[in-house]
């Protein structure tokens, strides 16, 4: 299995990722097993949970990087500095900005633990 394919999108137009069940090389988890192996996961002492998470992340590195993903992002760039310098981009002021990350980021917390 490759990496994700790259679509880029303005910052502000991404959407949280939906809560998708886990996937193994081989087959997906059914989503009671993968719901119940997530609450016990983070059942685990803040450092188990943090050796476990760079075990994660490393893991990552092992698959095939997305050779379109570093230009895609490059063009993409392009495009968000082409449309300020036009004058076209909409521009959001940081608080604003900070309280929509904010809402959007206590609404996804609110989320998981309320399963």
């Amino acid at each position: 299995m490759g990496a994700p394919q790259i679509h880029p999108r303005p910052l502000l137009e991404r959407q949280p990722p939906p809560q998708m069940p886990i996937q193994t090389r081989e087959a997906r988890m059914p989503p009671m097993q993968a719901d119940k192996l997530r609450a016990e996961l983070l059942a685990l002492p803040p450092n188990e949970r943090a050796e476990l998470a760079h075990v994660l992340l490393e893991s990552l590195h092992d698959e095939e990087p997305d050779p379109d993903a570093e230009a895609a992002w490059l063009a993409e760039l392009d495009r968000r500095a082409q449309a300020v310098a036009d004058g076209t981009a909409e521009l959001v002021d940081w608080e604003d900005a900070r309280a929509r990350i904010t809402s959007r980021l206590k609404a996804a917390r609110e989320g998981r633990t309320s399963r």
